[in-house]
């Protein structure tokens, strides 16, 4: 009898023993994320950080193309690969002085680019092109790619057709923006030729009598700031 009460009472223990074992299980988790998982989740995290990072980085090179007086050019002329526009020189006529901001050659940058508004600005391009060209002022855009293939024109955007000179270094066209239409800010100067985009520069304009009293070097350091 007593040998069978203890087997008795083992068996009640275990059978004990094992439901608790049960009852703890049963609360648990039945699967845990593996290693694999957890690669996975980093792997599709990264690239949207590195995506971010190159976004950021393409907003910034859009940026930097947007200095001011540095020529960008669209096109070559056919055969020998040279632009069509190899320089620049932009004068005006309320603002500096002709043996120093006025008085710059062409160039492919550090050409005049601030001016103000209702002020003419006078335009010698360095081309070996003689008839077809003309600008338009357009607001600036920050895509570099914005003026490749043709360029959007507002229906009242001043423009000039340019016509070479009889004399070597002589003005080919000149145009303004009556500031009671067009608000001081960026602009982009555009040179076409037969109606396509082939040069252009950033330009700042200042409102009337802005630029009062400044001198070429307070216009030059301007130039190197505002842009």
């Amino acid at each position: 009898m007593k040998r069978l009460l203890c087997l008795s009472l083992a068996l009640i223990i275990i059978l004990a023993l094992v439901a608790c074992g049960s009852k703890k299980t049963d609360g648990e988790p039945t699967t845990q994320p593996t290693e694999g998982t957890q690669a996975t989740v980093k792997q599709t995290e990264k690239p949207a950080e590195t995506n971010a990072e190159t976004l950021a980085q393409d907003n910034t090179a859009a940026v930097q193309e947007a200095v001011l007086g540095k020529l960008i050019s669209y096109t070559e002329k056919e055969g020998d690969g040279e632009p069509i526009i190899t320089g620049l020189r932009l004068t005006g006529n309320r603002a500096g002085t002709g043996e120093g901001i006025n008085g710059k050659k062409p160039s492919t940058d550090n050409i005049r680019s601030v001016f103000e508004l209702n002020e003419w600005i006078e335009i010698y391009p360095e081309t070996k092109v003689q008839t077809g060209l003309a600008a338009v002022v357009v607001p600036h855009s920050d895509d570099p790619e914005a003026y490749k293939n043709s360029v959007k024109t507002p229906e009242d955007a001043p423009s000039v057709k340019l016509e070479k000179p009889e004399e070597d270094g002589y003005l080919w066209g000149s145009l303004y923006l009556n500031p009671e239409d067009w608000p001081a800010g960026l602009y982009d100067l555009v040179i076409t030729a037969d109606h396509k985009p082939v040069a252009s520069v950033v330009i700042r304009l200042y409102a009337e009598s802005e630029l009062d009293g400044k001198t070429d070097a307070e216009l030059e350091q301007l130039m190197n700031n505002a842009g």
